[in-house]
């Protein structure tokens, strides 16, 4: 169990230092002054950097163990390099001691319910294959394809094949949290936005604790996060840094590659269009950051519309039907568009459907029934986290009126609006962005008022405050911990520290057209079964005399 565990940290430091590798080269393909920049940044953009290159890679190699040592070793390359020449020995050393803080939450037993339904499929199938058109046809939960898988799969390496794969919402929520600590003590920054990071890294802590609740979709959040906080900093500064803006824009582009419902966050470049156009052209006059984005989300659309005839799956309006993979995909997209929404509104769960969900998920139908089942069991334990921290920082930091500068958050504000009626109108579920819409209503203007209203040299409250946030995110996995080891449960206890359990269901094989093979498991989640696996009812229809094999 030892020798496991020492091998399982010493390949997550690996992968961790690749990233950052690829975020110090991208980053300086752009121009940018890596110094000037907090390394919980650089680290971010190295996630952009990668899953560009695994876009790319998958289009002809399968990411097996081959790619990825070269891909990784690459990134190590990057890092050493780039790092001796622009960063002291300080920075190596918090980057290490942010990675002990928060390395208690990569030892998980059991990951998200969608894991062994169709994440770790999808990612065993780029490890096995490399890019195949109509992959939707054999899972529909393949068609909601995003980025991060694309990724992960670069994580399949030597003795921890697939066990790393969930580490990669660790590593992002490391690199914003160390964004957050650099924002927090960085002096030239405005006392608001200082505040509004030392709320969004206590914040992250103690609602985001458990890794294996992330899949794709709290990373995203993570990274939000981060965008807005960034976002307002850019408004609250007569002398924009150009560094900041190129990496926000970057990030902007890549979390709408995570999933479709970041796509409002496309406003952002609207937003600063309309404000700081001089700088944004400035930006965007550059034929690098101009070629860079381009191709990246043309290449994120082909992936997408190989898989499923829609560019943007589901979004209906993006789908073409003339192929014989994507024929019905703008039925398929309609429907479960709507049968999202439907769960979203807490009008369906693995027990029960509401009846006439047409007509339920219209207006405001489903506001009651939403309440009930969900809001005042999830929600308001969200509620009762915001509402704690903040009445934290009110009480112990509340005094008379000290500082009467005005800070610039309102437009910002008001697309946090913008994003929450989207949300609540279409998806009002927290895991679909709301965990991030929610808190920053609360936490900017409270940011704003404790900017007037306290001393800036409260810096022990800010500190302990965080400290205790990082005491608070360890003991509650160090107790997860020891009751998944104590266990008796099938599903909750380790097998095998520190690997995740995993099923091993039986299968059949299937030949399919030219020989080639399909693992069909009948009434059980494919799990970690080799690609492609095939877990309902087998159909099979003729298109232009081939044999199109696929699940319904």
């Amino acid at each position: 169990m030892l020798s496991n565990t020492l091998i399982f940290i010493f390949y997550f430091y690996f992968l961790f230092f690749s990233i950052l590798g690829y975020g110090f080269f991208i980053l300086y393909y752009l121009n940018v002054n890596l110094r000037k920049l907090s390394i919980g940044l650089s680290g971010l953009a190295g996630f952009f950097c990668l899953s560009f290159i695994s876009f790319v890679t998958h289009i002809f190699f399968s990411h097996n163990f081959s790619h990825n040592i070269i891909i990784h070793i690459l990134g190590i390359l990057f890092f050493l390099f780039f790092f001796s020449k622009n960063f002291y020995l300080f920075e190596i050393k918090k980057l290490l001691i942010f990675i002990i803080f928060f390395i208690s939450a990569l030892f998980i037993s059991k990951n998200h319910e969608d894991f062994p339904y169709y994440h770790l499929p999808y990612m065993i199938h780029i490890v096995e294959n490399k890019l195949q058109f109509g992959l939707g046809l054999l899972n529909i939960s393949f068609k909601t394809s995003s980025s991060l898988f694309y990724l992960q799969s670069t994580f399949y390496l030597p003795y921890v094949d697939f066990y790393l794969f969930h580490s990669a919402n660790l590593i992002i929520f490391t690199f914003a949290c160390i964004f957050f600590f650099d924002t927090f003590v960085d002096k030239k920054k405005s006392f608001f936005i200082r505040i509004l990071a030392s709320l969004s890294f206590v914040f992250l802590n103690v609602a985001f604790a458990r890794l294996g609740a992330f899949g794709t979709d709290r990373g995203g959040q993570v990274i939000s996060f981060v965008l807005i906080v960034l976002l307002l900093d850019l408004f609250n500064k007569k002398n924009i840094a150009l560094e900041n803006l190129k990496v926000l824009i970057i990030l902007v582009f890549y979390i709408v590659t995570l999933k479709s419902y970041f796509l409002p966050y496309l406003l952002i470049l609207l937003l600063l269009f309309v404000t700081k156009y001089k700088y944004l052209l400035k930006i965007l006059y550059n034929f690098k950051i101009i070629f860079l984005l381009t191709i990246f989300f043309l290449i994120f659309l082909f992936i997408n519309f190989s898989i499923s005839g829609c560019f943007l799956y589901p979004i209906k309006y993006s789908c073409i039907e003339n192929f014989s993979w994507s024929e019905s995909s703008i039925r398929t997209a309609e429907h479960f568009s709507k049968w999202y929404e439907l769960w979203a509104k807490a009008g369906a769960t693995p027990n029960y459907r509401v009846d006439n969900p047409e007509i339920y998920i219209q207006f405001f139908n489903w506001v009651p029934n939403w309440i009930n089942n969900y809001f005042l069991g999830k929600g308001l334990d969200i509620t009762f986290v915001v509402l704690g921290i903040s009445i934290i920082y009110v009480l112990f930091l509340r005094k008379k009126e000290v500082n009467n500068l005005g800070n610039k958050f309102y437009l910002v504000y008001l697309f946090l609006i913008v994003l929450f009626i989207i949300w609540f109108n279409k998806h009002p579920d927290f895991r679909y962005g709301g965990y991030v819409i929610y808190a920053l209503l609360f936490f900017i203007p409270l940011s704003n008022y404790l900017s007037k209203f306290c001393k800036k040299n409260n810096k022990n409250f800010f500190l302990i405050t965080m400290i205790l946030a990082i005491f608070f995110f360890n003991s509650k996995n160090l107790i997860r911990i020891i009751g998944e080891i104590s266990s008796k449960s099938e599903t909750y206890f380790f097998k095998n520290f520190p690997f995740f359990n995993i099923k091993n269901p039986n299968y059949t094989v299937i030949l399919l057209n030219d020989n080639s093979k399909a693992y069909f498991v009948n009434n059980e989640m494919c799990w970690a079964t080799p690609s492609p696996c095939l877990s309902a009812t087998l159909k099979r229809k003729t298109v232009n005399n081939y044999q199109i094999y696929y699940n319904e």
